[in-house]
C-alpha cells in the first residue's frame, strides 16, 4: 500500500512541475515564437508547412493551448534523416 501512495506523490510532483511551466506559456508567446520561425525551414513530421500553419495560425495555437492545458498534447517524434557520407556510412540528421 505504501508503494502506491509513493507513486501517487511522484506523479503529482511531476504534474506540479509541468503546471508551473504552463504559467509561462500563453497564446501570445506561442504566436511570437511561430512568427520568428524561418519560412525556409523543412516540413515537420506532420507534413505541415509554415505557410499552411499560417493560414489558420490563431485557431491552431488556441487548439494547441487547450490540449496542453488538458495534458492531451503529445508531440510527434523528431524526423530522422540519414545523410550519406563519402566513406559509405550514414550520418543521422534531425
Amino acid at each position: 500500500m505504501e508503494m502506491q501512495a509513493e507513486g501517487i506523490r511522484l506523479q503529482s510532483a511531476r504534474y506540479e512541475r509541468v503546471q508551473n511551466l504552463m504559467q509561462n506559456v500563453n497564446e501570445q508567446a506561442l504566436m511570437a515564437e511561430h512568427r520568428k520561425q524561418s519560412r525556409r525551414k523543412a516540413v515537420g513530421v506532420d507534413g505541415v508547412t509554415k505557410d499552411e500553419y499560417d493560414k489558420n495560425a490563431e485557431a491552431n495555437i488556441q487548439d494547441l493551448m487547450q490540449r496542453m492545458r488538458k495534458f492531451q498534447y503529445k508531440p510527434l517524434p523528431v524526423k530522422r534523416v540519414y545523410i550519406p557520407k563519402r566513406n559509405g556510412t550514414d550520418r543521422v540528421g534531425f
